[in-house]
């Protein structure tokens, strides 16, 4: 059987097929989407909040180093 070059996709003329992987994708994406919303659900612990602080800090002491190291070097 001949078919147009438009219906040459791998599901062409296979139906049954097509709905399967439409209903995987969409399960998948259902699955997917829970899961998200689930994680953004979580609260940060206090051990996290605490290192998150000490992170922050760390860096902020960072750039201020490197502030001052420029200001020290010499300019032309």
């Amino acid at each position: 059987m001949l078919r147009p070059a438009f219906c040459r996709a791998p599901f062409a003329g296979d139906e049954a097929a097509l709905l399967k992987a439409l209903k995987r994708a969409a399960e998948n994406h259902r699955r997917t989407a829970s899961s998200i919303s689930q994680w953004r659900s979580l609260h940060m612990t206090k051990e996290t909040q605490k290192a998150l602080a000490i992170i922050i800090a760390a860096l902020g002491v960072l750039v201020i180093l490197l502030f001052w190291a420029n200001h020290l070097r010499p300019h032309p």
